[in-house]
């Protein structure tokens, strides 16, 4: 009976295959709309709920795609244009939840933009239990504060975004992730009884517990290069 011999990079493949899953990430650069009605799916797998994209409304429909904007926010690092806010009933205590169906690991990272109210983010697995939350053992997310306007921003030297200031944030957990939820204080209620939150969220990154494809190509073809070696000992 022969043995089997694994080649060092085929071991070497499938010990790190979790980790050549490339990092994903949604930038909320499109057209100022609630999410939840589906018309943006940056990545497959992800939906949303309890969550709006404005456009800053400094940009001016510099592009058409994107289009004019009301977001009082300004100087949104490296993807200008769009970003997040929380969206939800007045009565809800449902943060904007961010959805992955095949599952996120390691960590999460994104910008974010507070005044003087805080917020939070919390990882969720697929039955909602909490795997990380920002604050529980690990750093809050800081009030920021705003300069006053107008600011240089990023299409002109005028800008009036209150939402001005930005920090970026990592949270790392273990386990599979499904969803995150960001929550904190809402505004005061339109008279349809809908609620803003008081922060903004942006370019936000996660490490889909999937391998890319390539990978997965390149480990079935080891695994098929294995078994013909086997096959020619015997």
């Amino acid at each position: 009976m022969s043995k089997l011999a694994v080649p060092k990079w085929l071991v070497s493949t499938l010990v790190l295959a979790p980790a050549l899953a490339s990092a994903l990430t949604i930038d909320f650069e499109t057209r100022e709309s609630r999410l939840d009605d589906g018309h943006y799916a940056p990545i497959p797998g992800v939906s949303f709920s309890n969550a709006i994209v404005f456009v800053d409304e400094d940009a001016d429909d510099r592009r058409p795609d994107i289009g004019n904007g009301t977001g009082n926010f300004g100087r949104a690092p490296n993807t200008p244009y769009g970003a997040m806010m929380l969206y939800k009933p007045a009565t809800s205590t449902v943060g904007a939840v961010v959805s992955f169906e095949p599952g996120f690991v390691d960590e999460i990272s994104f910008w974010y933009s507070t005044i003087n109210t805080g917020a939070t983010v919390t990882v969720l697995d697929a039955s909602n239990n909490v795997l990380a939350q920002s604050g529980s053992g690990t750093a809050a997310l800081e009030l920021l504060g705003s300069d006053d306007a107008p600011f240089k921003g990023a299409f002109s030297d005028q800008e009036y975004g209150r939402y001005n200031k930005w920090a970026f944030y990592r949270l790392s957990f273990a386990g599979i992730g499904h969803s995150i939820v960001f929550n904190g204080t809402v505004l005061n209620p339109a008279p349809d009884g809908m609620a803003l939150g008081d922060f903004f969220i942006d370019d936000l990154t996660l490490t889909s517990a999937v391998p890319e494809t390539s990978t997965v190509a390149l480990m079935i073809a080891g695994l098929a290069g294995l078994g013909l070696r086997a096959r020619r000992r015997t």
